[in-house]
């Protein structure tokens, strides 16, 4: 027989040998050692490890050196774990290459402060962990029509659902302070409007203002490819608006932030349903929710009343004239007069304004 601590098999291998060899029947070897039979054909077909008090008794039933049993159990113990963990690495590799294909993964453990290294199986463990992520392809199918499918910059869908991956993240991490009721967005409507048109420290009180009413809120920073002004959700019962902050403006952010409340007051249920606001080629391309989302925040950033009220623009048009005229009507009327242009610029086609410091948000 061959030394017994050279053969990383086993030790059941072994004995199963041993004991074809010489003749014994399984059920008598158990008898003998004072072994339930159940477990000890377990042992002899490597699904038990075996202990020091066994391989003693096989000693001296079979004169086969308890050490060596000992020494070939730990040896494929340690091969064994050695090799699952190989094939558990392996696992890893392939399935954040999966990932990576429909989102950058890279840019991912990037913003999360995860190093992306070897053990892959720690990374992965690490972003499941945090993000709690489906598998690649029901991910996949859960995203689709989330976006339109577009060739064009800012569209890249690959990146879209990278930066909604991170804003879910950042949002469900917060925890509201108020409980969230359809029945109190419109007076939600008229805090939050109030304090976008005074700009001053704005990002706090709307998202303490948000907060009080029950809904998640933050601001999360672009990717690459991926014009996204804002996002929308419900979880566990719970809403959210994530905006991106593309621009440093008062009146990209004010209707970013109620745009996103019209999806929630208009088009959102407990379903998990989700919209995401990308920046519209032209107003063709727009869906009918998000024009309905575009009319909500516009009526509520400005009632319909006063904006009815604006005088008309003089032709010819003149960007000087027009910004005057508005920003003089907008003070007039105790509106932020960046937000009235921002109408105005929607609603003309007109973007040519000078900007000055007002225009940031503070």
């Amino acid at each position: 027989m061959k030394k017994l601590e050279e053969n990383y098999i086993h030790p059941g291998e072994v004995l199963k040998r041993e004991l074809k060899a010489r003749d014994i029947r399984q059920k008598e070897m158990a008898e003998k050692i004072g072994m339930k039979a159940p477990h000890f054909s377990e042992l002899i077909n490597g699904k038990r490890p075996l202990s020091i008090d066994v391989a003693e008794r096989i000693s001296r039933e079979l004169g086969l050196p308890a050490e060596s049993l000992m020494n070939m159990q730990v040896n494929y113990q340690l091969t064994h774990k050695a090799s699952k963990e190989a094939l558990e690495e392996q696992k890893a590799q392939k399935l954040l290459e999966e990932y990576n294909l429909i989102m950058d993964i890279k840019l991912i453990t990037k913003r999360l402060d995860i190093p992306y290294k070897k053990p892959y199986r720690k990374v992965l463990q690490t972003i499941d962990g945090m993000l709690r992520l489906s598998e690649p392809k029901e991910l996949e199918r859960q995203c689709a029509g989330w976006f339109r499918k577009s060739e064009k910059t800012g569209l890249d869908e690959r990146m879209i659902l990278t930066w909604v991956t991170l804003a879910k993240h950042f949002a469900i991490q917060q925890t509201p302070t108020g409980t969230f009721s359809r029945d109190n967005v419109p007076e939600l409507k008229r805090k939050l409007s109030s304090i976008l048109h005074k700009n001053e420290n704005v990002e706090s009180l709307v998202s303490q203002t948000l907060s009080e009413y029950g809904i998640r809120f933050g601001i999360v920073e672009k990717v690459p490819g991926a014009s996204i002004d804002g996002y929308s959700f419900i979880q566990d019962g719970i809403p959210a608006i994530v905006v991106t902050k593309r621009f440093d403006r008062i009146d990209n952010f004010a209707f970013s932030v109620l745009h996103e409340l019209g999806h929630i007051d208009l088009h959102l249920t407990s379903d998990g349903e989700q919209k995401i606001s990308l920046v519209a080629n032209d107003e063709y391309s727009e869906s009918s929710e998000e024009r309905e989302a575009n009319q909500y925040a516009a009526d509520a950033l400005i009632d319909k009343k006063v904006w009815s009220m604006i005088p008309p623009a003089s032709l010819p048009l003149n960007p000087y004239v027009i910004q005057k005229k508005y920003s003089e009507w907008a003070k007039n009327n105790g509106l932020n007069k960046w937000i009235v242009l921002g109408r105005v610029s929607k609603e003309t086609g007109m973007y040519k304004f000078k900007n000055d410091p007002t225009r940031n948000i503070n």
